[in-house]
């Protein structure tokens, strides 16, 4: 049976994601967690699961292509490349931060924004650049830089930059003052879509049973809203089937050809689970 693969994002994050993955059941290596090792594959308490640790902005991308089944990601990062094979599903609270324009604070006082029809400017989110100004009327030429953001302005590259700011310490050193908040940032669970489908062990189960108790699991995600409503309702009516909130099923457990559980993710704690059928 092959392995999950987990792709989690180097960089300050890796410290925060440390006290979610350490409390589960399929901890990684603590080598993972080392910000000098040069090693970028690493095993886990779980013999199902592994991890990869790759850039922050590459994450997604790993995902997309199927290289990762699963992933941690930013939203910025899953805005900016807005894969159509990405889904999703959970929010883990980390990594907050936001989205914003800055720009020198010695030119703000000679400009006049209302005037403007186009604008340069630097940043590495060129497709939420262009989408934020096109709603203000303004077109972009957007020069792709990946670090040093804020030299741009003062070398007379742009006009203003768009990049992530946490404490806005960085803008200030360099001259520069935070004007617009584009989105605010948070990392989240991503899932490849196909893999969530088309995984021999990712099977579809049909909710509810007949005369036999059993659990049942429902793929909501991949569910249209009417069938889903009458499913959560159909579910409802039976006491032998217990629901569960906040939990993301990542995983089916099938043993000849059976349904016998399924693994997930509590969305509260980010705790690994299985759970078991039972069958009366």
């Amino acid at each position: 049976m092959s392995k999950i693969i987990i792709a989690v994002p180097r960089g300050r994050i890796i410290k925060e994601l440390k006290k979610i993955l350490t409390k589960t059941s399929f901890a990684p290596e603590e080598e993972m967690f080392d910000d000098k090792s040069r090693k970028l594959s690493f095993s886990s308490k779980s013999k199902e699961i592994k991890f990869i640790k790759v850039r922050a902005f590459d994450a997604c991308t790993f995902v997309a292509f199927g290289a990762a089944q699963i992933g941690i990601a930013g939203e910025d990062v899953i805005k900016e490349f807005d894969y159509s094979e990405i889904y999703a599903p959970l929010e883990l609270n980390i990594g907050h931060c936001r989205l914003s324009v800055a720009a020198l604070k010695t030119l703000l006082k000679k400009e006049d924004p209302v005037t403007w029809s186009n604008i340069r400017l630097a940043t590495k989110y060129p497709n939420i650049s262009k989408e934020y100004f096109a709603k203000k009327g303004i077109q972009v030429e957007a020069i792709k830089l990946n670090g040093s953001m804020e030299l741009a302005p003062s070398l007379n590259m742009c006009r203003r930059i768009v990049d992530l700011v946490s404490t806005g310490e960085t803008l200030k050193a360099n001259g520069l003052k935070e004007i617009d908040e584009i989105m605010k940032v948070q990392s989240k669970l991503i899932i490849n879509r196909s893999a969530f489908k088309t995984n021999n062990k990712m099977i579809q189960v049909m909710a509810p049973g007949h005369s036999v108790k059993r659990c049942c699991f429902v793929d909501f995600l991949n569910t249209g809203p009417a069938v889903s409503k009458v499913l959560r309702s159909q579910v409802a009516k039976r006491s032998n089937i217990k629901r569960i909130s906040g939990f993301n099923v990542i995983d089916f457990i099938v043993e000849k050809n059976k349904l016998i559980g399924a693994i997930g993710i509590y969305g509260e704690t980010g705790e690994y689970i299985a759970i078991k059928t039972k069958i009366a």
